[in-house]
């Protein structure tokens, strides 16, 4: 199974509030470590960014966290937003989106994007405890 939704957040400090949200994404039987099943669940996310942003006028989420039952991840949606700005055939089609031939090209471009795959500079560690 897997689930996924807008966790909303705010930090206090001597300033005042600042709000955050964040974008969850979990996967339990996706392998994060084969790039092209990675792929699919960002262009999911990716999707569900680009529903928001048309939809809602409410600013975008700043993180997209995703998980699986072994791992997890977390991109900063700045470095999402070139692949928000482009056609997705079956947007409002999230978890599918990925089987849709017109998507082919951005499919391949994600899972060659090299700060997407962690060979950039561009690095997330969490450490989950039990």
């Amino acid at each position: 199974g897997s689930t996924d939704g807008i966790l909303k957040t705010a930090f206090y400090t001597q300033n005042g509030q600042t709000d955050y949200s964040i974008l969850l994404e979990f996967k339990n039987t996706k392998d994060f470590k084969n790039t092209k099943k990675k792929a699919e669940v960002i262009l999911q996310a990716i999707c569900y960014l680009k529903v928001h942003k048309s939809t809602r006028q409410r600013a975008l989420p700043r993180v997209v966290f995703f998980a699986n039952k072994f791992s997890c991840f977390v991109l900063p949606v700045s470095i999402l937003l070139p692949y928000v700005s482009r056609h997705i055939e079956g947007v409002y089609s999230a978890s599918t989106a990925y089987q849709k031939k017109e998507n082919e090209q951005i499919l391949k471009d994600i899972e060659d994007d090299l700060i997407i795959n962690n060979n950039g500079k561009l690095k997330s560690r969490i450490l989950l405890l039990h």
